[in-house]
C-alpha cells in the first residue's frame, strides 16, 4: 500500500506572500528550475500571468562550463548537453501561452545596450512599464563585460562541418571531445551534441518557438 507523503512547501509560502503582494509589483525572478516547474507555480500566482524573458546560450559553451566548474567525473560533457536540451525544451514548452521576449547570450555580448533596449520594448508589449526607457551606456558597461564572452571557436574544429541548419545559415562544426575515440560514451555524446545544436539553431531562427515544432525524443 502506498502512503501519501506530504510535501514541505518550505520557502514557497514565503515566496508567494511576496509574489502576490501588489506592492511588490513588478518583480523579477531568475531561477533555472522554473524551466521545469513554472506550470506548478502559475495557478498559485494572483493577478496577470508573468511575462517571460527567455535567454539562451550555445549548448557546447554551457556544457563545457559545467564540466570545467565541477569536473569531468561529476559533470561530463554528455550530462551538460542533456541538461541543456531538457531545460530549454521544457522552458519553451511550459511558457507557450505566456507573453515572451527572446534574447541570447550572444546577442547581449555583441551589443548589450541595443539588446537590453529591445528586451525592454518587448516587456512593454507584454504590459510592463519600463522604469528606464532609455538605457545609459555607462550603466551597461558596469554590468556587462564583453570580454567575458567565450571564443565561439575555442571548443570546435572549424575545419570539419558536421551539418548545417536554417538553409545553411547555422553551421554545426565538429567539437573537441575530451573522450578518446572508441570510448563507450563517445557515441551518445556526439548524438546529444547534434540534437542540442539543432535546437540551438532553431532557437536562433525562431523555428523552435512555433506551435508545431518537432521536439527531439528524450529517450536516451
Amino acid at each position: 500500500m502506498l502512503h501519501e507523503k506530504k510535501i514541505n512547501f518550505g520557502y514557497g509560502t514565503t515566496a508567494l506572500k511576496f509574489l502576490n503582494d501588489k506592492s511588490d509589483v513588478p518583480w523579477m525572478q531568475k531561477d533555472p528550475r522554473m524551466c521545469i516547474t513554472i506550470r506548478t507555480w502559475l495557478p498559485l500566482l494572483e493577478g496577470p500571468s508573468p511575462a517571460v524573458v527567455f535567454s539562451f546560450r550555445n549548448p557546447l559553451e554551457v556544457a563545457m562550463s559545467m564540466m570545467k566548474r565541477d569536473g569531468a567525473k561529476i559533470f561530463p560533457l554528455a550530462r551538460g548537453l542533456r541538461l541543456w536540451i531538457v531545460y530549454n525544451m521544457r522552458a519553451i514548452q511550459n511558457s507557450h501561452d505566456l507573453c515572451r521576449v527572446f534574447t541570447s547570450n550572444e546577442a547581449l555580448m555583441l551589443n548589450a545596450k541595443n539588446e537590453l533596449e529591445s528586451i525592454a520594448a518587448g516587456l512593454v508589449k507584454c504590459g510592463l512599464v519600463s522604469p528606464n526607457p532609455v538605457i545609459d551606456q555607462a550603466v551597461v558597461n558596469d554590468y556587462v563585460d564583453p570580454n567575458l564572452r567565450l571564443d565561439p571557436t575555442k571548443h570546435v574544429n572549424v575545419d570539419k562541418v558536421l551539418t548545417k541548419h536554417d538553409d545553411g545559415r547555422c553551421i554545426v562544426y565538429d567539437y573537441k571531445s575530451y573522450l578518446e575515440e572508441g570510448h563507450p560514451e563517445r557515441g551518445i555524446e556526439m548524438d546529444l551534441y547534434k540534437i542540442a545544436m539543432k535546437m540551438f539553431c532553431d532557437m536562433k531562427s525562431g523555428a523552435a518557438y512555433e506551435a508545431d515544432y518537432e521536439w527531439p525524443s528524450t529517450a536516451w
